[in-house]
């Protein structure tokens, strides 16, 4: 019987841990798509996992990891993005070659 209460213990822990992952993982994807720009990249960060946060019009956007069009970005390329999708278009200034997220 104390097996019982200690396996339902852990089976309640772990699917707590499982729903707060899936919820912070839907709000950063409602967060992305309710993100809308059209600019200039006047700066770009990363932190410890190679995430992106760019400066466009003076605003900070935090951008997804999970695209291999984060390494093609550049201080000075234009990027756009339109509400509602997840989908950056990013335009390279020396070579003018667009590059889409998808």
């Amino acid at each position: 019987m104390e097996n019982n209460k200690k396996l339902i213990k852990y089976i309640l822990i772990g699917s707590s841990f499982l729903l707060i992952a899936m919820a912070l993982n839907k709000w950063a994807d409602f967060k992305q798509r309710n993100y809308e720009f059209k600019g200039v990249i006047e700066k770009i960060s990363f932190n410890e996992k190679k995430t992106p946060t760019i400066t466009v019009n003076h605003s900070e956007y935090a951008l997804g990891s999970g695209w291999r069009f984060n390494e093609k970005l550049g201080v000075g390329d234009s990027i756009l993005k339109a509400k509602n999708s997840l989908i950056y278009t990013l335009i390279k200034k020396k070579t003018g070659e667009i590059v889409l997220s998808e």
